[in-house]
């Protein structure tokens, strides 16, 4: 929002600017909760979180906040499609020449 915007917002309605300024801070709160997350290895969690963050920090149109939120997302769904390729084993369960990488060498 412009400095207009939120100026007209605040002599008008004061309790909308404190709602838009409670869902951002929440919204930065589940990003840095996400973060953490995904560095001790759940990126389960992470993504639960991030989806949250994106849609508070989109609500209250915080976009670098948004963007933030939403790289961190796909980041998570890489992780758990990774994790799915891989048995309690660490071996692939797919055949390397089927594999999206492993075409390109076969």
């Amino acid at each position: 929002m412009t400095a207009n915007c939120m100026q007209f917002l605040y002599r008008h309605d004061h309790g909308a600017v404190q709602e838009l300024v409670r869902k951002k801070r929440y919204g930065r709160l589940q990003k840095a909760l996400a973060d953490i997350s995904l560095l001790a290895g759940s990126p389960a969690d992470a993504q639960d979180h991030y989806t949250t963050a994106a849609e508070l920090c989109r609500v209250s149109n915080d976009w670098l906040w948004t963007a933030a939120a939403l790289q961190g997302l796909a980041h998570a769904k890489v992780l758990l499609f990774a994790r799915s390729l891989v048995s309690c084993t660490g071996k692939p369960r797919v055949n390397h020449k089927t594999h999206f990488l492993g075409c390109c060498f076969a």
